[in-house]
């Protein structure tokens, strides 16, 4: 059974947060290199629901691909 919006939506959150503090870099950063207010990047870190074209920016910038920010690499049933 796949997981409910708002639990999906934390998932990813944690998942981004998780991935910036990995790599050393503070929110500021961050929201500078996807060119986003700080306060927005902060509240896609809170809540998950980052738009597509950032999602894509940053598996870029992480070197991570989209499913494992999505979905943490596991594969939906």
């Amino acid at each position: 059974m796949a997981p409910k919006e708002p639990e999906r939506n934390l998932d990813v959150s944690m998942r981004i947060k998780e991935l910036r503090t990995e790599l050393g870099w503070s929110q500021k950063v961050v929201a500078e290199l996807l060119g986003v207010p700080l306060a927005r990047y902060q509240k896609w870190e809170q809540r998950g629901r980052i738009p597509t074209e950032y999602l894509w920016a940053f598996s870029r910038l992480t070197n991570r691909t989209i499913d494992f920010i999505l979905t943490g690499g596991r594969l939906s049933p």
